[in-house]
């Protein structure tokens, strides 16, 4: 509710979020392809899926954006130690590895794991200078 209040997350990302799909993203894509092919533009898209989205997230990184958006003392806190301080191992066979930090992603599986992975590159068109409203995407798929 609050990313949706202070409009954090562009409208223009269409996944993990409260009545919005793929079949949205792409229509609304699809519109604004032909709609620039109408007035004489020449259309050239871009597309790209970011794999294993989830498991590069910068922990540290993330931060300073949840406090961008108004997330702080308390709050920020909890955050800090839900997204940091976590290990992990393999068990395989009846093998298990030793335990080892983890240092980069979200909890996959989580409620909160999609929303910090958006808040994370909610600003990832700014970066290449396309306008707000010439992309779309859906979770770690864009289109610019």
């Amino acid at each position: 509710d609050h990313l949706a209040k202070t409009e954090a997350l562009p409208n223009t990302q269409f996944g993990f979020r409260k009545s919005r799909s793929t079949t949205a993203a792409l229509a609304t894509a699809h519109a604004k392809w032909l709609e620039a092919e109408q007035r004489g533009k020449v259309v050239g898209v871009l597309g790209f899926d970011l794999s294993a989205a989830f498991d590069t997230v910068n922990q540290l990184q993330l931060l300073p954006k949840l406090e961008k958006l108004g997330i702080a003392g308390t709050q920020l806190k909890w955050f800090h130690s839900y997204l940091t301080g976590g290990y992990q191992r393999v068990v395989w066979n009846g093998t298990e590895s030793v335990f080892l930090p983890v240092e980069y992603g979200v909890r996959q599986g989580s409620i909160l794991g999609p929303i910090l992975y958006l808040v994370l590159v909610a600003d990832v068109t700014s970066c290449v200078g396309v306008g707000n409203e010439d992309n779309s995407g859906y979770a770690d798929d864009f289109f610019l």
